[in-house]
């Protein structure tokens, strides 16, 4: 059997200046942490939040709750997925789909959209 895996949500949106969020993704990792979790929320792109996380921490995975497919052509989705990947090897995963019609609408900053 194996050990179960624990994972963390950080997200850029809380109250924490760039030094201690990633002080909270270094301790994570340090305590044995698998996954550092982030969504799209309040304006943040998830794959430069997990970029960030990625590029200060050595072991942990980084991985997108719901990555809004409509916010991002396919090409360029698969492109900074890849690009990820490439500087984190084995350390990203994507949570892909297509989210609320009120968040998609907020995020590429359209007309407010009834849900």
């Amino acid at each position: 059997m194996t050990a179960p895996r624990l994972g963390i949500v950080l997200s850029a949106f809380t109250p924490l200046p760039t030094a201690e969020f990633l002080a909270v993704a270094r301790e994570a990792e340090a305590r044995g942490y698998h996954t550092a979790w982030t969504g799209e929320v309040s304006g943040y792109d998830a794959i430069s939040v997990m970029t960030l996380i990625a590029s200060h921490t050595e072991r942990i995975h980084v991985g997108s709750a719901v990555l809004p497919v409509q916010t991002r052509t396919p090409v360029v989705l698969c492109m900074s997925a890849a690009s990820l990947n490439h500087f984190a090897p084995g350390r990203v995963g994507l949570g892909l789909g297509l989210s609320s019609k009120r968040r998609s609408a907020s995020s590429v900053w359209s007309p407010r959209v009834n849900a």
